[in-house]
């Protein structure tokens, strides 16, 4: 009869109770519990259960709000204790009994049976399996994870967990390849063990392996829940330098990120975002003579751009940096008659050549002495543009041009605008001015407002 009873048990721990290559099907159960519930003291599956407080605390952790009262039971009560917590499971939960509550509460119950028991908590598609998800999905929100086997193979699930609950915590984060998945899921182990003291017990290749235990993975992270949170030290960082102030499109901004020797940089997670917001800008990090870390990177569109720096997950002071990138205007050219003088009343035009057709729309605005010209620009292709505007009165406008948000050099241009029909001259020679059609007016441009 011994004989029979050890081998059924022996097919329970192995189809129901089952293990990994680093731990025992008892040591990812009691592990799993211990997180579960962390405030009740679990050596073991046996005595530690007698007096039916865990098993009421287990109770509450699966579904909040069903025995919350479970650390003011009279542990002399063990008997009436037991019996709810089971009933309540069963209700709520439809565990079995598989044991009755008397048998629960001896001293001298046996550790198969109550692991037979405690492992409905765990099965797949348990109570315990669906806290542990909603535990991963909520303190990492937009991982979206459904299941401890599939889910888990690229070793990607695991980096993107870390990164969600301590940001810049995965060295260079932004370049893992995600058709490498033993790697991720070393890389992703290792950091676990090594900042928050999550013990392995999985390995990366069976993290990886579509024949993952399940089990495993609740218990490993279900760890997180009562592993020691990381400080951050955002406060001690500093940045400067020319990139996080102003810079060009298509050329190299830069600044430098200074910390403490003894803190290092890990931890710290650099963001950079165009106007637009839809990419991260790429950014290369290196280490500075000076022990500060220099920041390169390239922002392919002009406007502000953000930049934001955390240090597990906190912003460093003065931060996210507000920073415009202006277009590259220097080989930008600006001509024609327009430009320089018009006539009243009569369309003025000028050219605006720039780089190429991927450079941003040109835009032009006339400011005369009291109104505003209304000015059009046209693409010609290849990066030209023709601007046009009519001036409605006399006297010298400014020309505003911008490349998308990037004012040309030399802007506003000066164009003087008179009134060829009303010009009185006085005086003699090239000196002599006109005072009807524009104040201060050499008579050579009167002559050149005539002829046009």
């Amino acid at each position: 009869m011994k004989l029979i009873l050890g081998l059924v048990w022996r097919l329970i721990l192995h189809y129901q109770i089952s293990s990994s290559g680093s731990a025992s099907g008892k040591q990812l159960l009691l592990l799993w519990l211990k997180n579960a519930i962390p405030d009740i003291s679990i050596r073991n599956v046996t005595t530690d259960w007698n007096d039916g407080i865990a098993l009421s605390a287990l109770n509450e952790f699966c579904q909040p709000g069903l025995c919350p009262n479970y650390k003011s039971l009279d542990p002399d009560a063990r008997l009436s204790n037991t019996s709810n917590a089971m009933d309540d499971a069963e209700i709520n939960f439809k565990i079995p009994k598989v044991l009755s509550p008397e048998f629960f509460v001896s001293p001298y119950v046996d550790e198969l049976s109550m692991m037979t028991y405690l492992s409905y908590f765990t099965q797949p598609g348990s109570v315990g399996e669906k806290r542990t998800l909603e535990f991963i999905n909520e303190s990492a929100p937009g991982l979206n994870v459904r299941n401890f086997n599939t889910d888990w193979n690229d070793g990607m699930k695991l980096c993107q967990y870390l990164e969600a609950i301590c940001p810049g915590i995965i060295p260079d984060y932004e370049n893992i390849d995600r058709n490498s998945p033993l790697e991720n899921a070393t890389l992703a182990l290792n950091v676990a063990e090594e900042k928050f003291g999550v013990r392995k017990v999985v390995t990366p290749e069976e993290l990886v392996s579509p024949d993952v235990d399940e089990l495993s993975i609740m218990a490993y992270m279900l760890q997180f829940r009562t592993c020691e949170k990381l400080q951050s030290h955002a406060h001690i960082f500093k940045a400067d330098g020319a990139g996080i102030k102003r810079g060009v499109r298509g050329k190299t901004s830069e600044f430098f990120l200074h910390g403490r020797k003894d803190i290092g940089f890990d931890g710290v997670r650099i963001d950079v975002r165009g106007p637009s917001g839809e990419m991260t800008v790429p950014v290369e990090t290196q280490p500075g003579p000076d022990g500060s870390l220099r920041c390169r990177f390239v922002p392919f569109e002009s406007g502000i751009h953000t930049i934001s720096i955390k240090h597990i997950g906190k912003e460093i002071p003065s931060g996210p940096f507000k920073v415009m990138m202006h277009e590259n205007v220097a080989d930008v050219q600006v001509s024609g008659a327009g430009i320089k003088n018009a006539v009243v009343l009569k369309p003025a035009e000028f050219i605006v050549q720039t780089k190429d057709d991927n450079s941003p729309p040109v835009s032009a605005v006339v400011e005369g002495p009291t109104k505003t010209a209304h000015c059009t620009m046209e693409p010609l292709g290849n990066g030209r543009w023709r601007g046009s505007f009519v001036p409605r009165e006399v006297g010298e406008h400014k020309v505003r041009i911008e490349v998308g948000d990037t004012p040309l050099l030399g802007s506003p241009f000066i164009t003087k605008v008179g009134d060829p029909t009303k010009c009185s001259v006085a005086g003699n020679g090239e000196s002599v001015l006109c005072s009807t059609c524009f104040p201060h007016h050499a008579r050579q441009d009167c002559v050149t407002f005539a002829l046009q």
